[in-house]
């Protein structure tokens, strides 16, 4: 088995990138972004059918200072309540549209969401498509005790990365909820472990380490009671971060953190 190398890494302005605080991002205190007020009125649809919704996929990766660009997203709800949000999305036709992919069109980049239900969503600019998955998809029951929310985003000292208020103001992603980072990371690496066809986890994971940067303490507090496997490939992401530098970064932590300073700032992420 070949470790998939992360093909996302980008050279990034040390001064762009560096993770920010509320105080530090005033810009994006005063105005609403589209995508944020799209996510919002997910979220209120869903919770007021007392669904839980979670962020993950994409959104949940910027949200850990990883530079993926978002395509579709994806939301986790309690596996037990996966046909209760379908519906809850179905009975909101004129926002949301079912729109499921063309079976011949799957690539190792999307063939995970194969069989999960995906709306479009009507109102929104640029147009969003949006894919419901059952928490035990991601590693995440019980959903509620794996996710970070509400009190938590707004905790005094909590920064959040750059890479997540590209898309949102600091307000709006205390709006929303998302994986706690340890259940994340074991998901994606048990997902891979399952079916090694399914690349994009194995680089989700990969990125994770590179966008946080996780080593082998870090590893030992968070993988327990978790298959020795799935230890094994934590553990080859991490002694693989140098390696995934490029030459031309003058990065000297991973090739989507510049320098110790920044991920000290970084591990003040709520869910860290």
């Amino acid at each position: 088995m070949q470790p998939i190398r992360a093909r996302a890494a980008k050279e990034r302005d040390s001064n762009s990138t560096r993770a920010r605080t509320m105080t530090e991002s005033t810009t994006h205190q005063s105005s609403s972004t589209p995508f944020a007020a799209t996510l919002k009125v997910i979220f209120k649809v869903l919770e007021d059918s007392n669904i839980r919704a979670c962020l993950i996929g994409e959104v949940a990766l910027n949200y850990y200072n990883v530079p993926d660009v978002i395509h579709d997203v994806e939301i986790a709800v309690p596996t037990d309540q996966l046909t209760d949000a379908v519906g809850a999305l179905r009975r909101r036709g004129g926002l949301f549209e079912p729109h499921g992919y063309d079976p011949t069109s799957f690539t190792a980049h999307t063939e995970h969401k194969r069989g999960f239900p995906r709306f479009s969503v009507t109102a929104s600019t640029p147009k969003i498509s949006v894919i419901l998955f059952p928490a035990s998809f991601s590693g995440l029951e019980p959903l509620e005790a794996c996710s970070v929310h509400g009190p938590d985003l707004s905790s005094s000292g909590r920064v959040f990365s750059s890479q997540i208020l590209d898309s949102m103001t600091p307000m709006e992603v205390e709006a929303f909820c998302f994986p706690l980072l340890g259940p994340f990371f074991v998901g994606l690496l048990k997902r891979y472990a399952e079916n090694i066809w399914d690349e994009m986890a194995m680089v989700g994971a990969e990125h994770l380490v590179d966008g946080m940067n996780l080593d082998e303490e870090w590893c030992r507090k968070n993988l327990v009671d978790v298959p020795d496997g799935v230890v094994q490939l934590a553990r080859r992401l991490v002694k693989g971060k140098q390696s995934r530098i490029a030459y031309y970064q003058d990065n000297t932590v991973t090739c989507f953190i510049k320098d110790e300073q920044e991920a000290a700032i970084l591990r003040r992420i709520p869910g860290f």
